[in-house]
């Protein structure tokens, strides 16, 4: 997966249970992600979440 595809990946899961992925779940989900794509990723979501609760990214 690239940095996008785990951004959307952990987007989906938020948007479905209005909770945040665990560890054990996003280690699950993002399968052989290289580490560099997968903190990227995460860092995408951050943001996303600080926009989405009103804070400024």
């Amino acid at each position: 997966m690239n940095r996008h595809e785990v951004f959307e990946t952990l987007k989906r899961y938020h948007a479905l249970t209005g909770k945040v992925m665990t560890s054990e779940q996003m280690i699950l989900a993002v399968g052989n992600t290289s580490p560099v794509e997968l903190i990227r990723g995460i860092r995408m979501f951050d943001k996303y979440l600080d926009l989405q609760r009103g804070g400024a990214a």
